[in-house]
């Protein structure tokens, strides 16, 4: 087993379920101390915990104010945070044409400035700590030729996380190295939201199929663990070819 977060502590916000939990437990498995995030203090969310014997703290990341609160409740117990995964986000399909004000300002507020919200609670105890990382969990649908009907507001926000991604690289580095995965289309419990359409569209990749959460959680760990010390300001698409079979 790959021990390469031996020692290090790992925050990983939207992490009772998906990506977000097999990203925490194959951290766990890899000798990292993990702090668990969800949104609501939930019946997964403690489980989670349970599972993992891991601290758990619970806030709306577009909540600037609960954000912080709850990273000074982690940093009081476990002392340090050395990797921030923003995980946390959602996509609630619908048609342009549809999405007002409210819609898009949930679409940033959670997806985008949930990010900048933990970013900048963490990175001057980081720098004080001697530096980190941080990886983003953006979309392959925030890469321009990939944008698919419905999600526009997702994706944009999603769009916006990678740009944000190469700016802080810039501006945080040498200290602390920033980068970012884009996921292709990937079966966790949001996919039974999936109509045909979609379904049929996942399963075009070159390989044929969709990805697990735990094909994911490898590569978001690589570049948060010491086998990526040359790796910043990157977004890795990790879509199964994808976007080279044209869709």
């Amino acid at each position: 087993m790959n021990n390469q977060l031996e020692g290090r502590t790992v925050l990983i916000t939207g992490s009772s379920r998906g990506i977000g939990a097999a990203t925490a437990r194959l951290a766990v498995a890899q000798g990292a101390r993990v702090v668990l995030h969800g949104r609501t203090d939930s019946e997964a969310l403690r489980s989670m915990g349970h599972e993992l014997k891991a601290p758990v703290i619970a806030c709306d990341v577009a909540d600037r104010a609960a954000v912080d609160a709850a990273v000074e409740s982690c940093l009081d117990e476990v002392g340090r945070v050395d990797v921030l995964i923003n995980n946390a986000g959602f996509a609630a399909p619908r048609p342009f044409l549809e999405l007002g004000r409210d819609e898009w300002h949930e679409a940033f507020d959670v997806n985008f400035l949930g990010a900048v919200h933990f970013v900048q609670a963490l990175v001057p105890h980081m720098r004080d700590s001697g530096g980190g990382r941080i990886v983003n969990i953006a979309s392959l649908v925030g890469h321009a030729a990939t944008t698919q009907p419905r999600v526009v507001a997702y994706a944009v926000a999603k769009a916006a996380l990678v740009t944000l991604t190469a700016s802080l690289a810039k501006e945080l580095a040498p200290d602390i190295a920033v980068n970012a995965v884009s996921p292709g289309y990937t079966t966790t419990e949001a996919d039974v939201n999936w109509n045909e359409e979609v379904r049929s569209r996942a399963r075009r990749s070159l390989l044929g199929r969709t990805a697990s959460p735990e094909e994911i959680a490898e590569v978001v760990l690589f570049l948060a663990g010491s086998g990526a010390s040359f790796v910043v300001g990157q977004t890795l698409v990790v879509d199964g070819g994808f976007t080279l079979a044209g869709y």
